[in-house]
C-alpha cells in the first residue's frame, strides 16, 4: 500500500508540463479555449467570428469564450438557455458518436436527433452510408457517409459526385452497365444488390452514376439556405464545417436544444490532471506516457474476488491527428484500491510520430458501479525523447491492452466490444497477421455486410435497434477465396441466472407448417454455451453451438400433442430448457412451474447416513 500512497502523492504533486502553444494549432491551446472551438460551441459561431478567434492571443480568446457561454440569449428566462442547450446537446452527441469529427456529432449538437435516421444496410453496393431525415416526407434527407475506413464521416455534396457513395467494385459494375445501356436488359446492378437504391437515388436526386432524376432540385444544397450551384460547386471538401453551419438565430437554438431529451447522466468520476512524457525511441516514433488519477468517491467501487479487493477500471481512447483518427486504444485496469484519500494512479503508453501535435479523448468507466469521466487533451510529440515522469511511473497501475496485437501467421482476431449493451451501429475491428489473408469479410447473424481488402480492417456494423442477442463474425480469405481464419463475438448476451426461455413461438400460439423457433439464453458470468438443441416431441431436429439461438423446425401434422424444447448445455456441463407446446387438447392449461430441489440426509439413531434408499422411500407434502 505504501507504492500507492507514493505513486498518489507525485500525482498530485506534478506540475503540468510546460507547452509552448503555438497561436496557429488549437490542439495546443488551454483544453478549455481548445474544447470551445473544436467539441461544440465553436460549431454556433459564424464564419467571422471564427476567424476572429483563430487570431486573438489566448488571453483574449479566454475572455470571448467566458463572456459567449456566460451571454443568455433569453435573459427574461431561466435557466440559461444557452449553456444548457450546449450541455445537453453534447451528451446526445457523446452518447453516440466518438468524436466531434465525425458529422454526425455535429449534426446532433446543431440540428438535434433526426426524426429518422435510416441506414443503407448494402456492404456490397455503397460505402457506409446513412439518411438523416429531419423534415417531413417529401424534404430531402441529408446523406452522410464514410468514404473508406478510419476516415471521419462527412456530408455528401454534390461536388463529390455520386459515385462516392458506391464501393469500388459496384463503381465498375455501374460504368460497364451504362457502357452497355440499351445492349443488355435489366435493372441497374445496384438496385438488383440492394433494395434501398431507390432511397438513395431519391436522397442525392441522383439516379445511377450521374443521371439526374426528374424533378430533382440540385440547385440546392442539402441543408438549404446555400442557394446557386456556382455558390455551391465552390465549396471545397476542406470547408465542409461551412456547410453544417451557424444557427440564424442563437437564441432559437438555445431554446430548442435546452428541451433535447436526453438520459440520465451516469455517476460520475473525478480525475487528476494528465502529465506526459516522452522517454525513448520505438522505431521512428517516440513512445509517448500519460499518466492521470482517478480520485476516490461515491464513483469509485470496490470489488471483491477470492477475498482480495479490487478497483477495476476501463479506459477507452482514440488519438486523433489532423482532424481523423489515428489509433483507437482499449485498456482494461484491475489494481489493488487505493489508500483512504488517494487517486488510482494509470498509466497509458503508445507510440507516436515526432514533431507532430496530437489529440487525445479518452472515456474511463467504472467497471463496479458504472460511474464515468471523460477527458480529452491536445499535446505535442517533441523531436527527441523527455523523461519527466520516471518517479511516479514506477508504481503506477498498467493496464491490460485489449486485444491491440494479435501473434500468429496468418491469423484473425474480432476485437470484443467495451460495452455491455450494443444497438444501432457498433465498429468492428478485426486484427490480422500473416501475409495470406487478402480479403476479411464482418459478417451479422450470418449475412454479409462489408467486405475489406485492405488494412485497416475496420468497419461500422449494423445491429438490431433494440438490444438482442446478436453474432458478429468476420472471415479471413485469400486470394484464391480460400476461407484462412475466423473469429466472432456474441453481442448483448443476457447475463444473470441461468435460464432459457423460448420466445417464438409464443404461448398459446398454435402454429403449424414450418416455422422459426427462437430462444433466449440467459448465461452466468464467466461462463458460455457450449450448445443448444431443438427438440420436437424430444427428438432432436437442430443443434447449435453459436447463437442467435434460432432454428427452422416442422410443426408435426399428427396425434393431439406436439410440444418444443429448447435445451441449453453450458461449458461446465449444466444443463437448462424450456419447453412450449405447440399443439394441444382444447382442455389443456400450460402455466409456469418453479423447480425446487429439496436435498435431505437421513441418518440412524447412531447419526449415521442411511444407505440404499430409493425414491419409493420418500414422500414430499406441502401444505399438509
Amino acid at each position: 500500500m505504501r507504492t500507492m500512497i507514493l505513486v498518489g502523492a507525485l500525482l498530485l504533486a506534478l506540475p503540468a508540463l510546460a507547452q509552448s502553444p503555438d497561436p496557429a494549432d488549437p490542439l495546443l491551446w488551454p483544453e478549455a479555449q481548445r474544447a470551445f472551438f473544436q467539441d461544440g460551441p465553436g460549431l454556433l459561431l459564424t464564419p467571422d467570428q471564427r476567424d476572429r478567434f483563430l487570431a486573438m492571443d489566448e488571453a483574449a480568446r479566454g475572455d470571448f469564450v467566458r463572456d459567449f457561454l456566460a451571454a443568455d440569449p433569453l435573459p427574461d428566462t431561466r435557466p440559461n438557455e444557452l449553456a444548457e442547450g450546449i450541455e445537453r446537446r453534447t451528451r446526445l452527441a457523446d452518447a453516440q458518436f466518438p468524436s466531434p469529427v465525425d458529422v454526425r456529432w455535429q449534426l446532433l449538437f446543431l440540428l438535434g436527433q433526426p426524426l429518422e435516421r435510416q441506414v443503407i444496410d448494402c456492404g456490397v453496393t455503397f460505402v457506409p452510408t446513412e439518411l438523416w431525415h429531419y423534415g417531413g416526407p417529401d424534404e430531402r434527407p441529408l446523406v452522410v457517409y464514410q468514404p473508406a475506413p478510419g476516415e471521419p464521416w462527412q456530408l455528401w455534396l454534390l461536388i463529390d459526385s455520386k459515385r462516392a457513395l458506391y464501393t469500388s467494385e459496384m463503381q465498375y459494375f455501374m460504368e460497364q452497365f451504362d457502357e452497355l445501356r440499351g445492349r443488355i436488359s435489366g435493372a441497374r446492378p445496384d438496385i438488383q444488390l440492394c433494395k434501398e437504391t431507390p432511397e438513395v437515388d431519391k436522397a442525392t436526386g441522383i439516379a445511377g452514376l450521374r443521371e439526374p432524376m426528374a424533378g430533382a432540385d440540385n440547385q440546392a444544397t442539402p441543408l438549404g439556405g446555400q442557394n446557386a450551384a456556382g455558390e455551391f460547386r465552390r465549396v471545397a471538401p476542406q470547408d465542409r464545417a461551412a456547410i453544417v453551419a451557424a444557427p440564424s438565430s442563437l437564441a432559437a437554438w438555445a431554446q430548442a436544444a435546452a428541451r433535447t431529451d436526453v438520459p440520465p447522466a451516469p455517476a460520475r468520476l473525478d480525475l487528476t490532471d494528465p502529465q506526459w512524457d516522452f522517454p525513448k525511441r520505438q522505431g521512428q516514433r517516440l513512445v509517448t506516457r500519460l499518466l492521470f488519477g482517478v480520485l476516490p468517491g461515491d464513483g469509485l467501487g470496490v470489488t471483491e474476488e477470492d477475498g482480495k479487493k479490487f478497483v477495476r477500471l476501463t479506459v477507452e481512447g482514440r488519438i486523433e491527428h489532423e482532424g481523423r483518427g489515428f489509433e483507437d486504444l482499449r485498456v482494461r485496469y484491475k489494481l489493488p484500491p487505493p489508500a483512504a484519500g488517494q487517486p488510482v494512479a494509470l498509466l497509458l503508453e503508445h507510440p507516436l510520430r515526432p514533431d507532430q501535435s496530437f489529440l487525445l479523448r479518452l472515456k474511463v468507466r467504472d467497471e463496479v458501479t458504472g460511474a464515468e469521466a471523460r477527458l480529452a487533451r491536445g499535446f505535442a510529440v517533441p523531436s527527441r525523447p523527455e523523461t519527466r515522469l520516471a518517479g511516479a511511473v514506477e508504481a503506477a497501475g498498467r493496464g491490460e491492452a485489449v486485444a491491440t496485437t494479435v501473434v500468429g501467421k496468418d491469423t484473425l482476431l474480432l476485437i470484443p466490444p467495451p460495452d455491455d449493451v450494443l444497438v444501432g451501429v457498433w465498429r468492428a475491428e478485426a486484427l490480422v497477421t500473416g501475409e495470406r489473408i487478402a480479403r476479411v469479410v464482418f459478417l451479422v447473424d450470418g449475412k454479409q455486410q462489408l467486405s475489406r481488402t485492405s488494412p485497416p480492417f475496420s468497419v461500422e456494423v449494423r445491429l438490431a435497434s433494440l438490444p438482442r442477442e446478436q453474432v458478429v463474425r468476420v472471415e479471413g480469405y485469400d486470394a484464391e477465396g480460400t476461407l484462412v481464419a475466423a473469429d466472432e463475438v456474441t453481442l448483448n448476451q443476457p447475463r444473470g441466472a441461468f435460464r432459457v426461455i423460448i420466445t417464438d413461438p409464443r404461448r398459446g400460439s398454435r402454429p403449424t407448417g414450418r416455422i422459426t423457433a427462437r430462444a433466449q439464453v440467459v448465461v452466468p458470468e464467466e461462463r458460455r454455451v457450449l450448445k443448444v438443441e431443438f427438440k420436437v416431441d424430444d427428438k432432436t431436429v437442430a443443434t447449435l453451438e453459436n447463437g442467435p439461438w434460432e432454428a427452422p423446425i416442422q410443426v408435426p401434422t399428427q396425434g393431439d400433442l406436439t410440444y418444443l424444447t429448447v435445451v441449453a448445455t453450458l461449458d461446465d456441463g449444466s444443463r437448462g430448457e424450456d419447453t412450449r407446446f405447440l399443439r394441444a387438447p382444447a382442455n389443456l392449461a400450460e402455466v409456469d412451474v418453479q423447480l425446487v430441489e429439496l436435498y435431505s440426509s437421513v441418518l440412524d439413531s447412531d447419526g449415521h447416513p442411511v444407505k440404499g434408499l430409493t425414491a419409493d422411500d420418500f414422500q414430499i407434502l406441502e401444505a399438509g
